[in-house]
């Protein structure tokens, strides 16, 4: 008897956990995974457990006992660290994890104090562990993994958390230390560090002044010389502060530029000068050059002629050809004149070059200069950061980024303009977002729907304003975070390659961005504000003495459970009807005659596909109309009476709406048979071949083959036919079958929808009819009908695999 028939054959689970707590964990997880994927029992009348039974205890089992010899379950440092408490809670060990920081050197504290990436990496972990675990589950297996899903779980969880306590020694640790990361990440200690505080400020005073004196000493002085002077002045301070280590670095740096400028210089200028007078003199002569050069080409004109009538084969020819046109290509570039102009170009393009070359690794050093060393940031620089850094401008001014304050000081007038008019202030007609509080009502003489859409773009503008202020404030707060650690704020020139490199596309959207708020946002968001308003007749602020006010849920409460209920049941039970029936029969329809034209044994298939495209192929609004007249006429509805007992196809109820669904139908398969007919001829034939050889008939061919892929393909059409069938209000308008709906009592419904209204068209009703027309209602309709297709859609997106994939 094997160890899991024997755990089986145990009378309770206590007996059960006794024995595996006996276990090694090595061997109970292969005892686990071996179970679980076992999927029928042996027959045995001993056993006590079924599989899935005994899968279920071992799964307990393992999660009351993970902090078991923990390490060797979970394979993570904090496992040495995490124990159980009396009330099985886990808690850390703060003693333990502070104390294995002793004798740690300072790129282990560095690791610790690096809590995003820690963070992002462990969560990449996770989320591959996930993602594997997941591809082993089956049906068999789900006990078991279901266990490994927990471990992953836990150890995620604890892992986050002791990345945030190691996070905080190591805080601790580095301003007990003293220490300072640069951007490269090298670590450094505090310049006083280890030095006495009042000794090393006045010898700082002292060596300051010193730096400051003999700085203006230098000012007359040729730049080469500065710049060397300047670094040796700035040395005797690299011991007491890294921005003089770094001024005397960026000198030095300096100088070696200039010299290799000066030697560029000396190089090129006068070669580009001499080269420049040899092409003026030979251009005095130009006229004699070119008929030299004319004369040579000419001759070797004449040469290749003789040559080609000798030649026997077509590819003597042609290498005749080649050779004949490199050389009048060598004649003309030896033309003295041309020779000269091309010497003069290359020693300029050559200069060009070499200086962009000096340039270049004169700027990388300079910020491989700034990225190696740290800065000692003060902390009033940081609290002046947080205060004040929300002020476009101030946050860079504070962190020595001046080119980038002085361009966001110049975007202040724009904050202001902008400002200024989300509170009224240029206002056309409105008052701003105060406009949205009573829409002008105290105003006799003004437009509530002026005081309504400058509100809402006002409320756009103030939004904006508030993210923008809030990215400045982050902006200015994180980077005084980093320098206080020791890294140096990005230079202008860096943000420069950083916009050119990465900011294109953000910079090219804005346009877009622009039109969407105003285009698509204002449109939505007045409808979602006239929702909650008595927005309509009598309260229509286009008409004098009218003006709009807030009802709240009113309109809402209305449509769910209040006067526009039953209105609200009748459309949408009929709009959810026509919706499944109209999608279901555009695709059964659409792939019957895709399936139909794509069979080998029909002949005539251009003509076929011809007669399948017409309906795509005539504008609908012609198709509907005529259906109408036909429809709606006497002498139909009389042949219709007399051979199948039905008329009213455009005045009653059902005949109405099947026709509807039918007349969507005919319009619609047309679409839908290319893209399948697309499907099918893209589908290898191979997989018949193969199918048919393995004896697959025809229909398992259809089945197993030909649906599954139509459908993988066809599935996200299915979303996005019902969101087009949902709004399809053309279709209702232009049939105009459409009669007056009564309920059970013979009376009309609130709002009058007719018998074939969808929700979209009922709306329409509602915010066009001359005497009764309800632009809050409508508009409460408007939503709750968008929050269906939204969520219907995102619902039917997030499962499909098509979509995922």
């Amino acid at each position: 008897m094997n160890h899991i028939e024997f755990y089986k054959s145990l009378k309770t689970k206590e007996e059960v956990f006794n024995e595996l707590k006996k276990v090694k964990y090595s061997d109970f997880e292969k005892e686990f995974e071996e179970l679980d994927q076992t999927q029928k029992n042996i027959a045995n009348s001993s056993y006590t457990f079924s599989n899935k039974e005994l899968a279920k205890i071992l799964l307990e089992f393992a999660k009351n006992n993970i902090h078991n010899n923990m390490y060797a379950k979970l394979k993570e440092n904090f496992a040495m660290y995490l124990n159980k408490t009396a009330d099985n809670k886990f808690v850390f060990d703060i003693k333990a994890i502070d104390q294995s920081f002793v004798n740690k050197d300072e790129d282990y504290i560095q690791d610790m104090f690096k809590i995003k990436a820690r963070l992002q990496l462990s969560q990449i972990i996770y989320d591959a562990r996930n993602q594997e675990i997941k591809n082993l589950k089956t049906k068999a297996n789900s006990y078991y993994v279901a266990y490994l899903k927990f471990l992953n779980d836990f150890t995620y969880k604890y892992k986050k958390k002791f990345i945030s306590i190691t996070y905080k020694i190591a805080k601790r640790k580095v301003q007990e230390l003293r220490l300072l990361f640069s951007t490269n990440d090298y670590t450094f200690h505090i310049k006083s560090h280890n030095k006495n505080a009042t000794t090393f400020i006045e010898e700082k005073n002292a060596v300051s002044q010193k730096i400051k004196q003999e700085l203006n000493e230098i000012k007359n002085l040729d730049p080469i010389t500065k710049a060397k002077r300047t670094s040796e002045i700035y040395q005797q301070g690299i011991e007491y502060n890294y921005d003089w280590e770094v001024a005397s670095l960026n000198a030095k740096a300096k100088e070696k530029f200039l010299i290799k400028k000066q030697q560029i210089d000396s190089d090129f200028i006068d070669k580009i000068n001499k080269a420049k007078q040899d092409y003026v003199e030979i251009s005095k002569n130009k006229k004699q050059h070119d008929e030299l050069t004319k004369k040579v080409i000419i001759q070797a004109n004449e040469d290749f002629k003789t040559q080609l009538e000798f030649a026997t084969t077509k590819s003597e020819k042609k290498n005749l050809k080649l050779e004949h046109k490199q050389n009048i290509k060598e004649i003309k570039s030896d033309n003295a004149v041309k020779k000269s102009k091309d010497n003069w170009k290359n020693l300029k393009h050559n200069y060009k070059v070499e200086k962009n070359k000096n340039r270049l690794e004169y700027t990388s050093e300079i910020e491989n200069i700034k990225n190696n060393l740290p800065i000692e940031y003060p902390v009033w620089k940081q609290v002046l950061s947080i205060i004040f850094g929300w002020i476009p401008g101030v946050g860079p001014l504070i962190n020595g980024q001046y080119k980038k304050a002085i361009v966001m000081f110049l975007t202040l007038p724009l904050f202001v303009i902008f400002g200024a008019y989300a509170f009224g202030i240029g206002n056309v007609g409105g008052n701003g977002l105060l406009g949205l509080i009573d829409f002008g009502a105290d105003n006799p003489d003004g437009d509530g729907r002026f005081y309504l859409i400058e509100g809402i773009i006002s409320l756009i503008i103030a939004f904006w304003i508030c993210i923008s202020i809030f990215s400045t404030w982050m902006d200015s707060k994180n980077n005084a975070k980093r320098m206080r650690i020791g890294s140096r704020a990005s230079t202008f020139s860096q943000t420069r390659k950083f916009l050119k490199s990465h900011g294109i596309p953000y910079i090219l959207s804005i346009p877009a961005i622009i039109g969407i708020m105003f285009i698509v946002l204002v449109p939505i968001i007045s409808t979602i504000l006239i929702a909650f308003t008595n927005y309509g007749k009598g309260n229509d602020p286009g008409r004098p003495g009218q003006i709009i006010k807030w009802v709240g849920f009113d309109n809402f409460k209305s449509i769910f459970g209040g006067e526009y209920f039953p209105s609200f049941l009748y459309v949408i039970g009929w709009t959810f009807t026509w919706v499944i029936a109209t999608t279901i029969s555009v695709i059964v329809v659409g792939s019957l005659f895709a399936l139909l034209v794509n069979n080998e044994r029909l002949k005539g298939k251009r003509i076929f596909r011809l007669i399948y495209i017409l309906p795509w192929a005539v504008p609908a609004f012609i198709m509907i109309m005529v259906f109408a007249i036909l429809l709606s006429s006497i002498e139909f509805n009389n042949f219709t009476y007399k051979w199948i007992g039905v008329s009213g196809w455009t005045s009653q109820q059902t005949q109405a709406r099947i026709v509807l669904i039918l007349l969507q139908t005919w319009l619609g398969h047309s679409y839908m048979f290319l893209l399948i007919t697309g499907v099918l001829q893209g589908i290898s034939k191979d997989l018949y071949d193969s199918s048919t050889i393995d004896g697959a008939s025809k229909w398992k061919q259809l089945t197993r083959i030909t649906l599954p892929l139509i459908l993988t393909q066809v599935a996200p059409l299915l979303v996005g036919q019902f969101v087009f069938n949902f709004g399809n209000f053309g279709i209702i308008y232009l049939f105009g079958a459409n009669p007056q709906a009564l309920n059970a009592k013979g009376e009309p419904y609130p709002g009058q929808p007719g018998i074939t209204d969808i929700l979209i068209s009922f709306v329409f009703k509602l915010s066009t009819h001359p005497d009764r027309y309800t632009y809050g209602i409508a508009a409460s309709f408007i939503i709750v009908s968008s929050f269906i297709v939204v969520g219907t859609s995102a619902n039917g997106f997030r499962k499909m695999k098509a979509f995922k994939n």
